[in-house]
This record gives C-alpha cells, structure tokens and sequence, in this order.
C-alpha cells in the first residue's frame, strides 16, 4: 500500500501544480487588466482571457472532486490504509475551498464585465 500512496501523492501534486501554474497566468492576465493603456475592446479581450483561465482550472478542480468524492465513497467498500484516507479528506477540503475561492473570482469578473460593458455605453 505504500506504493499506491506515493502514487497518489504523485497524482496530487501533479495536479496542484498545474492549478498553481493556471493562477499565477491568471495572475499575469488580471495585471493586464489595470492597463490604462487598453481600449475598451481590447480590456473585454484581455477580461476573457481571464474567464477561459478561470474556466480551466475550473474544469481541472471540479474533475478531481468528483474523482476524489467516488473514491471516498468507496472507502466504505475496501480496507483503506488511514494515511491514504486523510490525505484523500485533506485534498477534498483544499479542492472545495479553491471552487469556493474560484467562485469568488468569477463574481468579481463578472462585476467587472459589467462595468466594462457600461463603459462602452456611454458616449464618448
């Protein structure tokens, strides 16, 4: 069982890291966003960006989540080492609290696509 650990410790990291790198491009983009140089059509350019980010990683967390919840639900089936198990409840904890956090960011996104929109209303 401490080879199935490694590898699913393996498979977790792997799987963090590439959310990580995903922010820290989401990161780069939202600086992008503070651009007064960029015109209104190129600001909505650089807001989609954003949400086609936010959409991957979106994709990525919610994949795992779901992969994680069948196998804790499956706990109950077979004898599962307690390490794996808490590691297994700990990533499910982390996986939630970043949809709760990726949540937050597309309501932000969203106010700010608003404004931007109503920007391009007024007359200039």
């Amino acid at each position: 069982m401490s080879n199935e650990y490694n590898v699913l410790i393996e498979l977790m990291a792997k799987k963090e890291d590439e959310v990580r790198k995903l922010f820290s491009l989401l990161d780069e983009c939202t600086v992008n966003l503070t651009n007064e140089d960029l015109k209104g059509h190129e600001r909505y350019e650089v807001a989609m960006g954003v949400e086609f980010i936010i959409l991957r990683i979106r994709v990525i967390v919610a994949s795992e989540l779901d992969n994680i919840n069948g196998a804790i639900t499956n706990l109950f089936d077979r004898e599962i080492p307690t390490n794996i198990q808490i590691k297994m409840k700990k990533r499910q904890a982390q996986l939630i609290s970043t949809t709760g956090r990726l949540n937050e960011l597309r309501e932000d996104l969203n106010s700010m696509q608003k404004m931007i929109y109503t920007y391009r209303q007024l007359p200039q």
